[in-house]
């Protein structure tokens, strides 16, 4: 993989969403979303899980470990037979965009799963490496 452009340490109060991708999330297990995060050196991997039909995440965890998270209700926490660590959403669920923003801006977190009011699906708000964020949601058709 190439190497990576150095952060830029924007101020929050300047930064925008700047990039938007409708991707059609395919239907998979953590196992494989993992595989595919790994194969495209990505450091997050929205996906749709097989079983229960919920669209996740997963990420690399600061522990090194793989962190998979599912919106709030799944029941997952812990462990599971992979060593993934499962998590429900933060957060109150369904929200707003400008909610989110409001929270990455105060948190500066590396990215936000959440389940978005509009649409009942989950999206992905990351910082860049520009310092402004990027949006990654499903497409509608995929399921």
């Amino acid at each position: 993989p190439e190497e990576r452009p150095a952060y830029f340490p924007r101020p929050p109060e300047e930064r925008q969403v700047l990039r938007q991708k409708t991707l059609a999330v395919g239907e998979m297990d953590a196992v494989q979303a993992a595989e595919e995060m790994e194969m495209l050196d990505h450091r997050f991997y929205l996906f749709r899980e097989a079983s229960p039909e919920v669209d996740a995440v997963v990420y690399r965890r600061d522990d090194g470990r793989i962190g998979v998270i599912g919106p709030i209700g799944t029941g997952w926490s812990g462990p599971d037979e992979y060593g993934f660590v499962r998590e429900d959403s933060r957060g109150p669920e369904p929200r707003r965009l400008e909610d989110v923003i409001a929270e990455m801006n105060e948190l500066n977190h590396r990215f936000l799963y959440f389940v978005d009011e509009s649409s009942d699906r989950a999206r992905v708000i990351y910082l860049r490496y520009d310092g402004h964020y990027g949006l990654i949601e499903p497409r509608e058709d995929s399921a």
